[in-house]
């Protein structure tokens, strides 16, 4: 029975290597639990700023706490999530109106501009974060696919051939188009009419 070497059974580290996922890399039910979590937690902290609304004085501006839920739903999200979450605050943010008591000696006009600003911060929020997530998600993206070639290239003082990784040696068009986004198209420029085509001209 024949020994295999070690380089075919690499010693063990006892632990395996991980590498961490983007988003749109994870499996499925990876994903659909994050977003889970993201829905559990925005609805909390929904809960805890009607809780506080209903709580304080009807002149504080506690609607404006309602941001949080909108910068919770943000991270990754498509936008539906987002603007479900501006809903209900909306819907909170005027229900805590609808159920403050009435206090003596407050103005109801400072009341009223407080919810107002309090709509205003969480719709402004949403569509704000929503344009600046879709805009870094474009940006990633164009970044995947821009292909950069940096380093020394060892090139060929000669015939201008180029020595890759594995030590052979291709031509300068060939090594730039697997290694870029370049795709060439051949001419002859005119010094080299002039120097080899001289003849025909």
């Amino acid at each position: 029975m024949p020994v295999k070497s070690c380089a075919e059974h690499p010693p063990a580290t006892g632990y395996s290597e991980a590498r961490v996922l983007p988003l749109d890399e994870r499996p499925w039910s990876e994903s659909l639990r994050f977003r889970a979590f993201r829905i559990g937690l925005g609805l909390a902290t929904a809960a805890v700023v009607f809780l506080a609304d209903l709580l304080t004085a009807p002149d504080a501006a506690m609607g404006v706490p309602y941001v949080l839920v909108i910068l919770i739903s943000l991270r990754n999200s498509d936008g539906r999530l987002t603007y479900g979450l501006a809903l209900l605050c909306t819907l909170l943010t005027l229900w805590g109106f609808h159920l403050s008591p009435e206090a003596p000696g407050v103005d109801p006009v400072a009341i009223l501009t407080n919810r107002l600003a309090a709509l205003l911060a969480i719709w402004s929020s949403a569509f704000i974060g929503i344009r600046l997530t879709t805009a870094v998600a474009q940006r990633e993206a164009a970044l995947k696919e821009i292909k950069i070639l940096k380093g020394r290239l060892p090139i060929c003082a000669h015939c201008k051939k180029i020595r890759d990784g594995q030590d052979d040696w291709v031509q300068l068009e060939d090594y730039l188009v697997d290694h870029s986004e370049a795709i060439f198209s051949h001419g002859i420029c005119p010094s080299c009419v002039e120097e080899h085509f001289s003849d025909y001209q």
